[in-house]
């Protein structure tokens, strides 16, 4: 099961007795490669790896036999193909060689008792995170990584949709590489921001425990620009300098106006605040709230989570704002080139 930062269950995987997934509605898509008993799950071949040899849920038994025959006296350990001696509700196989009970040692080996062991085959959040190449320093607590990780897996799904990639992780760092998240350790005095650059994002020490998912997706708008300017590429900010965004009337919604001056527009945003808005003038006052600096980080993060205002009375402000990142998106792709 999967949650998002505020408990919500995101996903969930549920399995036949031999380990066939089964999907549901409102199950979710998973956001581990781990599955059934704690093994990785090879989705593209129907297999998962149990370390010493690959097995087949769909059959209840593994595709190569046994290089052992544990518990030689036990008529069932020599089917050398089967998997827990088909007894998959009460047994486990932790490698690939044994036959494990929830409380004792079945066969020869490590059968540790799941109070013991079970759960360190299962990946943590920090493992996950690292996953999409970011590394973590400085002291986020345990739900600032659980947003951390929502903001991540929603960028790597929508940058997925645009390459054709399956895998969020890698749909990620073909875009962003390897970065660092950073929680300042200076002294606390009450305030807080984060600021994203080429290299990732940082925060001040008192950000800790007020992270969210949208506000990692805002900074890392910012960090998708960096990277860009880095390899001496027109930027986001740039394309954006050049735009025109019109609703479904033509009207303007931001950008250049009709007198040739570039301002930026709120119209398409549900609200001109958090959540919807991370530097809108509902909670800045200051000259960077109106730039397109601001405004592409808004709207990388509202494109990512596909939150633009759809309503009819927005008129096409937020479908064109989605549709205008959407077009670009390829082109920031390759002039990212990682």
């Amino acid at each position: 099961m999967t949650t998002n930062a505020n408990g919500t269950i995101a996903s969930q995987m549920r399995f036949t007795p031999f380990g066939e997934e089964l999907t549901w509605e409102g199950s979710g898509a998973s956001k581990t490669d781990f599955g059934f008993t704690g093994q990785r799950n090879e989705s593209g071949f129907g297999l998962m790896d149990y370390n010493a040899r690959f097995y087949a849920p769909s059959l209840g038994r593994f595709i190569s036999a046994d290089a052992i025959i544990p518990s030689p006296g036990n008529p069932m350990a020599w089917d050398r193909f089967g998997y827990v001696q088909n007894n998959p509700l009460s047994l486990i196989d932790p490698s690939g060689h044994l036959v494990c009970g929830s409380n004792s040692n079945i066969a020869e080996g490590d059968c540790s008792t799941p109070t013991e062991n079970y759960w360190a085959n299962f990946p943590t959040v920090d493992d996950l995170i690292a996953e999409f190449g970011v590394t973590l320093t400085g002291d986020f607590t345990e739900a600032d990584k659980i947003a951390i990780l929502e903001g991540l897996t929603v960028i790597g799904d929508a940058i997925a949709n645009i390459t054709g990639q399956t895998n969020s992780y890698l749909a990620f760092q073909k875009v962003f590489g390897q970065l660092t998240f950073s929680m300042s350790d200076g002294k606390k005095d009450g305030s807080w921001s984060c600021s994203g650059s080429g290299s990732g994002f940082s925060c001040d020490p008192d950000a800790g425990g007020k992270i969210d998912a949208r506000l990692v997706a805002h900074e890392l708008g910012h960090t998708l620009n960096a990277i860009i300017a880095n390899n001496d590429e027109a930027t986001p900010y740039d394309d954006l300098w050049d735009a025109s965004i019109r609703d479904n009337d033509g009207l303007w919604v931001t950008g250049i106006q009709d007198n040739g001056a570039w301002v930026r527009g709120y119209s398409g945003y549900i609200s001109e605040g958090a959540p919807d808005l991370y530097h809108g003038p509902n909670d800045w006052d200051d000259a960077a709230t109106g730039t397109r600096n601001e405004e592409f980080a808004d709207m990388f993060m509202n494109w990512a989570f596909d939150s633009f205002d759809y309503r009819p009375e927005a008129n096409g402000a937020g479908t064109a704002r989605y549709n205008w990142m959407t077009t670009n998106m390829s082109e920031w792709i390759n002039r990212a080139g990682k």
